[in-house]
């Protein structure tokens, strides 16, 4: 493992920051307190940021040593946190009920400060690096939100870097791959308007219920037989809500929420749209309405050649080619970065922290469970690919 002795000897400080934040999540558009400590740090370390970035969105910018090229590339990491109760036992525990970072960003919170301060400190790259900040990941709203607000007609980047903690790679290796990594997500909402009434006399009602269960058990063909078995696409609705608490009453409106995920941006289009059609004409032919309302998306995450080369290349260094898999599985799962690879060429990247001989440990629990909790020893790993990434998209003249 090639981690230099400054970023090994900031280790302790780094963890300290990680649990500081652990103990405070909040979630979209609500990180004040992820924002005032990271600016804090920054401030300390005499580095410059500017807020207003999809509300509590930031950049902070590091010179290099010398500008001669005029490039700047992007290192992002999220700030938001999820609504879980923690259940991971640790001292560290979430203050705020409810509420918890089962993603890990605030570990990519510290790994984004520690590259920035070695940075600040040893700016061995010609150019700039702008450290982003971005609020709302967990909703899909972050991304597009700071490019709204001008994140790259005020910071133009050449290149865009993005980072993940993977509790399903081991410590100490990374996954990638060119091309698509993570899926597109829509989510979806299914409004259903049946005739409300008695559950003793459902021939004087129409049942909104039926025909939200007629509906998830149909749309399940859109995949299976709408949909090339070759283009990877799901659909699942796990939230029905009929808003009644009594046996005997027949709801008059069921509301179904729902995600589709895709690879493509076009089968994306057509899957949606073959939803509002099937909704309808089942609502329609048990005699009721349905409308559906596409209350989010993102785009996939694609990553580009040139970039794809660098980052493989830049943890190589770290953990040596054996230990980075360049044609890793891509996943279902979505991740709003997928708007930055719209606007500017770059590559996500996946790191390790799973503990294979210790299936039970936090680390190793999948993201988003009550159990998992970052694992504080890929915190060193993370930094120097931030720094090596720097180095090597924007290297210094001979």
């Amino acid at each position: 493992m090639r981690i230099r002795d400054e970023i090994k000897n900031l280790h302790d400080e780094m963890m300290e920051w990680r649990h500081e934040l652990h103990k405070h999540p909040e979630t979209a558009f609500e990180e004040a307190f992820a924002s005032k400590f990271v600016q804090k740090k920054l401030d300390d370390f005499g580095i410059e940021y500017k807020t207003g970035y999809a509300q509590t969105g930031f950049v902070a910018t590091i010179e290099g040593k010398t500008n001669k090229s005029g490039r700047a590339i992007g290192l992002r990491s999220d700030l938001d946190a999820l609504d879980i109760c923690e259940d991971s036992g640790k001292t560290w525990t979430s203050k705020n009920e409810g509420k918890m970072h089962a993603c890990g960003h605030d570990g990519h919170m510290t790994m984004l400060l520690g590259a920035a301060k070695y940075l600040k400190e040893n700016p061995n790259f010609d150019g700039k690096v702008h450290c982003i900040f971005q609020p709302a990941e967990e909703t899909l709203m972050g991304a597009r939100g700071m490019i709204n607000d001008g994140l790259f007609k005020d910071f133009p980047c050449d290149q865009i870097y993005g980072m993940h903690n993977w509790p399903w790679i081991s410590k100490g290796k990374f996954g990638m791959r060119e091309g698509g990594l993570m899926a597109s997500v829509s989510y979806l909402e299914v409004t259903i308007i049946g005739k409300a009434g008695h559950s003793g006399m459902l021939s004087s009602a129409i049942d909104p219920v039926i025909i939200g269960c007629e509906i998830i058990t149909s749309i399940q063909t859109l995949v299976s037989q709408a949909t090339d078995p070759m283009e990877p696409a799901s659909i699942y609705f796990p939230i029905f809500e009929t808003g009644v608490h009594d046996a005997g009453v027949v709801p008059e409106t069921v509301t179904l929420k729902g995600v589709l995920r895709t690879f493509s941006s076009g089968l994306r289009s057509h899957l949606e749209q073959r939803t509002r059609t099937l909704c309808t004409h089942i609502a329609s032919a048990h005699g009721g309405n349905a409308s559906v309302i596409v209350a989010c998306d993102s785009d996939e995450v694609f990553n580009h050649e040139e970039t794809t080369d660098i980052a493989r290349k830049a943890a190589a260094s770290i953990v040596g080619p054996d230990n980075v898999d360049m044609h890793y599985a891509p996943s279902m799962s979505g991740e709003d970065f997928g708007s930055f690879l719209r606007e500017v060429p770059g590559t996500f990247i996946f790191i390790g922290q799973g503990e294979p001989d210790h299936p039970k440990h936090s680390s190793s629990f999948s993201i988003h469970s009550p159990y998992y909790d970052f694992n504080d020893d890929i915190l060193p790993i993370g930094v120097q690919y931030w720094v090596n990434l720097a180095e090597s998209a924007l290297p210094l003249e001979d």
